[in-house]
């Protein structure tokens, strides 16, 4: 029986196939996501290893800007960008502006610090847009002079490629905060300090529920091959082995004397479909 759907053809052994591929991918996108709960259960960012850029926060009443680094381990990447008043290694323009000085070796542009994947940097500008929004109100500009934001988060698992994430939100100085939930896109889990009595940024940990889309399907398709070598694969490479040497695919019996009209193996029954030599 052949399926026709516009101009193409599907036979029942080619949707097989297809069903086939599509439950490895199914199988590949749950090692994905589970590979990604274990890194970020397990892995420890490690303190050393930091890149960091800085970029200049304009309109506010104090020269202040974000210095947004990275730690990148197995499996895991850890963002941050903190606000921070302007350091020792940091120099003022004519125009006011303040940039890292020349030949800083702690600093690098921000394009080398975010990956592609990483949504930071939107995150940084509602971030800085809100505390403008802020700053106008008397109150705040009475009871903390300098509205501004504090801390952002961003942590991405995933192995070889970066396929999900959580996000840290510290707010915005304002004289009334409002208490809310930093995590997004990410369930709590339990603090792991790395040093007795004090947790720090590095010890929050979250399961992930962002996706990173390209290095998600990457992922997927990774771990399905490599299922779809552990599962059928080798019973794929004997059935071609058999056929190769004249024999039955499913019990190998001998079917190189057999007529070219046999239609069936004489040994277990199973259909055989010969090919038409030129």
């Amino acid at each position: 029986m052949v399926q026709v759907i516009g101009r193409l053809s599907y036979t029942p052994l080619k949707m097989k196939l297809i069903r086939i591929i599509l439950g490895f991918l199914l199988l590949g996108a749950i090692v994905n996501v589970a590979v990604a709960w274990g890194c970020a259960m397990w892995v420890i960012t490690p303190p050393t290893g930091m890149q960091s850029a800085w970029v200049a926060l304009p309109g506010l009443k104090n020269p202040k800007g974000w210095k947004v680094s990275r730690k990148k381990t197995f499996g895991a990447t850890q963002l941050i960008a903190m606000v921070r008043n302007p350091s020792r290694e940091m120099v003022r323009r004519p125009s006011n502006e303040i940039v890292p000085k020349p030949r800083t070796d702690n600093y690098v542009e921000l394009d080398e610090v975010l990956p592609m994947w990483s949504g930071l940097a939107s995150l940084m500008d509602t971030s800085a847009e809100e505390a403008r929004r802020e700053s106008i109100r008397p109150e705040n500009v009475k009871v903390i002079g300098t509205v501004s934001p504090t801390v952002l988060m961003q942590k991405a698992y995933g192995f070889p490629f970066r396929s999900m994430y959580w996000n840290w939100d510290g707010g915005i100085r304002i004289a009334n905060p409002v208490p809310r939930d930093p995590i997004s896109n990410g369930i709590k889990l339990w603090d792991r300090p790395s040093r007795p009595g004090t947790i720090s940024l590095d010890d929050q940990r979250a399961l992930p529920l962002g996706v990173l889309p390209l290095g998600f399907a990457l992922n997927a398709m990774i771990s399905a091959s490599l299922l779809w070598l552990l599962i059928p694969g080798p019973f794929v490479l004997r059935r071609f082995l058999r056929i190769r040497r004249g024999l039955c695919p499913k019990c190998a019996y001998n079917l190189r004397g057999s007529p070219p009209e046999s239609v069936q193996c004489p040994e277990c029954g199973r259909r055989l479909v010969f090919s038409e030599s030129a």
